[in-house]
């Protein structure tokens, strides 16, 4: 779970896809869903940045959901790695994944989606416009 904002939580919820929450009028008002994005896989982890956040979905790869609407959170990517996605991360206009045993980190290159190994490990590079 992560914070979008101070009225709104993000939650990677497995197979609910990605969760956002909002508190109800007054600090201590429980917090209710306003939105939800299905996504592949079991979401396990989410990371935001700005009004994005970046969800590690297990075998459904890692992916980017745009929130700036948060009641009508929307899915503008996915990187399916072929393999367990235990985190995603954004570094700049690229987003780093830990893949099983290991990270994947993207090379600096212009095509929109590319891999190779790079010291034992396979770097994705995907840009999200």
């Amino acid at each position: 779970m992560k914070r979008l904002d101070d009225d709104h939580l993000v939650v990677a919820d497995g197979r609910n896809g990605l969760r956002v929450l909002e508190r109800a009028a007054g600090s201590s008002a429980p917090w209710r869903v306003v939105g939800a994005a299905p996504l592949a896989g079991l979401s396990a982890f989410v990371t935001v940045v700005g009004s994005r956040a970046y969800v590690a979905a297990l075998s459904g790869g890692a992916h980017v959901v745009e929130l700036s609407r948060p009641a009508s959170p929307e899915r503008v990517g996915t990187v399916e790695t072929g393999d367990i996605v235990y985190a995603a991360h954004p570094a700049g206009d690229l987003v780093v994944v830990a893949n099983g045993a290991t990270c994947w980190w993207p090379p600096r290159r212009r095509s929109p989606l590319a891999w190779r190994s790079w010291g034992g490990a396979r770097a994705w590079e995907r840009r999200w416009a």
